[in-house]
């Protein structure tokens, strides 16, 4: 895979240990940019500072308008989305998705939009279903798409979730996660076993989503100008989440 590559990663419950171990084992010249949503609502945030002291890779919180560099972890900031547009972070404070602000899902979509085959999103512990879509998203665009192993979180809801509804690349305990991520960024396939989903069929181009036997119109990483909700793209054009 290209250098060029942006990880998406995103935690919820028991994410502060898992985000801690993970990057810990992370070389100090990282050839990828990381995106890092924790769900942490409108609360002070000292994650950048706890995985600063975890790993030799910088972590910062995210500014608007920031460009993305590589070797650099990006944290979205308490009460904000976190997206990509045109090779810079947006910070918005746009509706909640998935009952969070930041969500996943916002990112996820906006990094697979931006970064087609060389985007990868990781999936860990955490509760409810949020990053579901937007892996799926990531996957549909050609990108690899990663969770950690349900059986080996904290709280295995959420990347359980991804596990059911996404044809995945990689299902790994999350010890094995960093050695996984350094090989793709560095051009080779993992050695970790491929696990491709069994209980869903991957989406054909421009099919919506399914979650649940529910049907999804498609997010996009835009926002209405108007109202600040969420667009959505259905097959009679775009609309917010706002107006469902």
């Amino acid at each position: 895979m290209a250098r060029s590559t942006v990880i998406a990663i995103g935690a919820s419950a028991g994410g502060v240990d898992a985000l801690r171990d993970l990057v810990a084992k992370l070389p100090e010249a990282f050839p990828a940019s990381v995106l890092i949503v924790l769900h942490i609502g409108a609360h002070r945030s000292e994650l950048p500072a706890i995985l600063n002291a975890a790993g030799p890779v910088p972590a910062k919180h995210a500014t608007n308008y920031e460009q993305i560099s590589s070797g650099q972890i990006y944290v979205a900031p308490p009460d904000h989305h976190m997206i990509v547009s045109h090779g810079k972070l947006r910070l918005l404070r746009t509706p909640k998705e998935n009952w969070a602000r930041p969500a996943i899902d916002p990112l996820f979509r906006s990094v697979a939009e931006a970064y087609g085959p060389n985007a990868i999103g990781v999936i860990l512990t955490g509760y409810l279903n949020d990053g579901s879509l937007g892996l799926a998203e990531i996957k549909r665009r050609g990108g690899i798409a990663i969770v950690q192993d349900p059986d080996d979180a904290a709280y295995p809801e959420m990347p359980g979730s991804a596990a059911a509804h996404v044809a995945l690349d990689y299902r790994v305990a999350l010890s094995r996660m960093p050695r996984l991520l350094v090989e793709l960024v560095n051009g080779k396939e993992g050695k970790e076993a491929a696990m491709p989903n069994k209980t869903s069929q991957p989406e054909a181009e421009g099919d919506s989503p399914t979650i649940d036997g529910a049907k999804f119109d498609r997010p996009l990483a835009l926002t209405c100008p108007e109202c600040g909700g969420a667009l959505l793209q259905s097959g009679t054009g775009c609309h917010s989440r706002n107006e469902i």
